[in-house]
């Protein structure tokens, strides 16, 4: 967060990213259904400790898709793109 809130133009990016992101809702059931539909394979790697995307919603996501969305639940938090969760990111990406 230091590297978006120390610099007022990357305040005001990151600002806009986030107003433009909240009234992002998707029908999440239809995004299931044309996932279904048309074959379409989705990987998703969570944090166990992410308090903002929480895993369940990944797995509560993934029932019932007849196996083509897959959720992968690393032990970090939000910030996966680190060393030690090369693992887990692989495994996402090799299944």
């Amino acid at each position: 967060t230091q590297y978006y809130l120390s610099d007022a133009e990357r305040r005001q990016l990151l600002y806009k990213r986030w107003m433009f992101v909240r009234s992002f809702n998707p029908s999440l059931a239809r995004v299931k259904e044309i996932v279904i539909q048309c074959n379409i394979p989705i990987r998703m790697l969570f944090g166990r400790h992410d308090s903002i995307i929480l895993f369940k919603n990944g797995l509560s996501f993934s029932k019932s898709s007849e196996g083509l969305i897959t959720t992968t639940i690393a032990e970090g938090g939000h910030r996966l793109l680190k060393e030690k969760y090369i693992p887990d990111i692989l495994k996402v990406i090799n299944e």
